[in-house]
């Protein structure tokens, strides 16, 4: 009797950052001048150790869920009537980095 050996691939997809935003949001805008206004800060909710390297105002998707919202940090900053999300890496393509979440 011939032993039949079956062999189950499972090809899982991770989602990169590039791809969490894009669930997200329809359009981005980089806007770095923005973290030199003091009151940003007050704004913007990221882990205690990690640094804001870039700044972008962005229109959320309609539908985008409020829990991939938070993990992307997006906020609404009230004085000028935009959502804004802080960005906590720098140097790498967004493809080549992994989705983030910053609520932890």
């Amino acid at each position: 009797m011939v032993g039949l050996a079956v062999i189950i691939s499972f090809n899982i997809h991770k989602m990169n950052y590039k791809e969490q935003v894009k669930t997200v949001t329809t359009d981005i805008v980089l806007v770095n001048k923005l973290l030199d206004v003091s009151d940003i800060w007050d704004y913007l909710s990221v882990p205690e150790g990690e640094e804001v390297y870039q700044l972008f105002v962005v229109e959320l998707r309609a539908g985008a869920s409020q829990d991939e919202i938070d993990k992307l940090g997006i906020v609404y900053y009230e004085p000028l009537d935009v959502y804004v999300m802080p960005v906590t890496h720098y140097g790498t393509a967004w493809d080549c980095v992994d989705a983030v979440d910053l609520r932890k």
